[in-house]
């Protein structure tokens, strides 16, 4: 997360980095994924929530299409709209 702010309506959003990947959706197709590498999802996926939830924030609709996957192994979590 790069910000967050209201718009002049009122409405809350967050500013979240350009993210050139693959969704898990995508990721977990045969072939493109390893037992490791599952694990290591995983975990990425377990420290992201929880960091969100230290700063109040509940993602609310958590999917495979949710999280990116960059080439270099780095997830984003993404689509914050239930937030």
């Amino acid at each position: 997360m790069r910000g967050w702010g209201r718009t002049p309506q009122g409405a809350k959003f967050v500013v979240m980095e350009w993210t050139n990947g693959i969704t898990l959706w995508q990721w977990r197709q045969p072939g493109r994924r390893s037992l490791k590498g599952v694990i290591d999802c995983g975990l990425i996926i377990c420290r992201a929530m929880a960091a969100a939830h230290q700063v109040g924030i509940i993602h609310g609709d958590l999917t495979p299409n949710d999280l990116l996957r960059e080439k270099a192994n780095r997830y984003v979590l993404t689509h914050f709209g239930f937030s």
